[in-house]
């Protein structure tokens, strides 16, 4: 089976529902990393579908990792972070990226190349 080796978060992050983790105690488990930020709509029109897998394969293994990476300058801030987590009944873990150092850190084109190599394309 492919992976893709997961970066390591940066230590000085808050973590809301769970303590920090680490990617590399994360092996052997599948992990869905979800970017997204309380003022996007599409973020909200997900989370029921990303809720919905954490409840149904969480005990099956799978480990769902919201990144919480703003848009808006009132997403920026922590403790709105930690209420709309809250409000909104996000069981899984959240990291608050208010930087964005993990999108930094994460290259989406490096997912589409594994994808598209996959696929049989060449890129």
């Amino acid at each position: 089976m492919d992976t893709i080796t997961a970066p390591p978060f940066p230590r000085e992050l808050e973590w809301i529902n769970v303590a920090p983790l680490r990617m590399d105690q994360q092996l052997g488990r599948p992990v869905l990393i979800e970017f997204w930020d309380f003022c996007r709509p599409n973020s909200i029109r997900t989370l029921p579908y990303v809720r919905g897998w954490h409840e149904r394969y969480a005990a099956a293994g799978l480990r769902v990792v919201g990144v919480h990476s703003p848009g808006f300058e009132p997403s920026a801030d922590a403790a709105a972070v930690r209420e709309a987590v809250a409000r909104l009944g996000v069981p899984y873990p959240v990291v608050v990226d208010s930087e964005l150092a993990v999108i930094g850190i994460v290259s989406t084109l490096d997912v589409v190349r594994w994808v598209a190599e996959r696929a049989g394309y060449s890129v």
